[in-house]
């Protein structure tokens, strides 16, 4: 949807260009002038033109490792549950201002198994500004100053000293927002389907 909203103005750009009929717009789209944006987005509606995206190699999420957290939801004996992180967010827990502890990471065996989304924050740090001019592949645009940052996601779950999936996240947000490479957090609480 988001993607949709973005390009609606040369998405209305190209049906401007269909000429009209007796019975409102027919046919088919004209090509739009070449070495316009308006073409290099046509070209990519089309499928006349590929687009890829690469990850440089700093942002590969490598393999996914595995914990065993506490639900927030569930309480007694059926509790825990296994959830999966990147090796890339795990190992940069401690300097983003988490720990493992915070978390309520755990290696007892998981007892849950019902379908389950766990809770997750999100941490954003800082990086420097680019000062090359980096093209936008839909649209050739060009775009100056982008930043360097990086994200972070960690599943969380609940502990002795935070129990509630709210108390759990304030303070892994305050925690992160206290690293000096952070930029901000958000939190996403967990989903379960019984």
């Amino acid at each position: 949807m988001a993607r949709k909203k973005r390009f609606s103005a040369l998405q209305r750009a190209l049906n401007l260009l269909r000429p009209q009929g007796t019975a409102g717009e027919s046919g088919q789209t004209p090509d739009a002038p070449a070495g316009t944006r308006l073409r290099y987005y046509q070209d990519w509606r089309k499928g006349a033109r590929e687009v890829s995206y690469t990850r440089v190699a700093a942002s590969n999420p490598g393999k996914l490792e595995s914990t065993t957290i506490e639900l927030f939801t569930i309480g007694g004996t059926n509790n825990k549950a296994t959830a999966k992180y990147s090796k890339r967010s795990g190992d940069v827990v401690t300097n983003i201002g988490l720990s493992p502890t915070a978390l309520g990471y755990g290696t007892v065996a998981a007892n849950f198994l019902g379908n389950y989304v766990p809770a997750k924050i999100t941490v954003y740090t800082g990086g420097a500004r680019s000062t090359t001019s980096t093209p936008s592949k839909l649209t050739g645009k060009p775009y100056k100053g982008r930043t360097q940052a990086k994200t972070y996601t960690l599943p969380f779950g609940k502990t002795s000293t935070n129990p509630t999936y709210g108390e759990a996240a304030k303070a892994l947000i305050a925690a992160a927002k206290a690293a000096s490479t952070v930029v901000g957090a958000s939190c996403r609480p967990e989903d379960l389907i019984v």
